[in-house]
């Protein structure tokens, strides 16, 4: 059972180009949270460096965009209070070796997360 509002999403891999996609977490979640194709966040993140079913580094691409502001996280802040604490806006948020979108409090991805899952780093989307 899940402890928060998910829902289920391959933010358009399986309409793409790319249906194959491994370790895609990152081209999921850019595609999420700036409301754009699969195809496109891919081609964004392979100028960048990415290179085809390998991970990539969130942080990097992050930090670097204009529309995307790093917060602050509480030492040990979960997945339950980051979603508690942050009920509003679209959110890029890593964990141990793997990003997700959040969006007004629901976890967009591919499978569910513990809800006991430290936060590593959040980006707040600008709209």
């Amino acid at each position: 059972m899940v402890e928060y509002p998910f829902v289920k999403t391959d933010a358009g891999r399986s309409f793409s180009k790319r249906k194959k996609q491994k370790n895609d977490c990152a081209v999921r979640a850019v595609a999420l949270v700036m409301s754009v194709a699969y195809d496109t966040a891919y081609d964004h993140l392979r100028d960048l460096g990415r290179d085809c079913s390998k991970g990539f580094s969130v942080p990097d691409f992050a930090d670097d965009q204009p529309d995307m502001t790093k917060i602050q996280l509480e030492r040990g802040e979960t997945l339950a209070t980051f979603l508690k604490a942050h009920p509003k806006g679209t959110w890029m948020v890593t964990i141990h070796r793997h990003v997700f979108g959040v969006v007004d409090g629901t976890v967009f991805d591919t499978f569910t997360i513990s809800a006991d899952t430290e936060i590593r780093q959040a980006w707040k989307v600008q709209a």
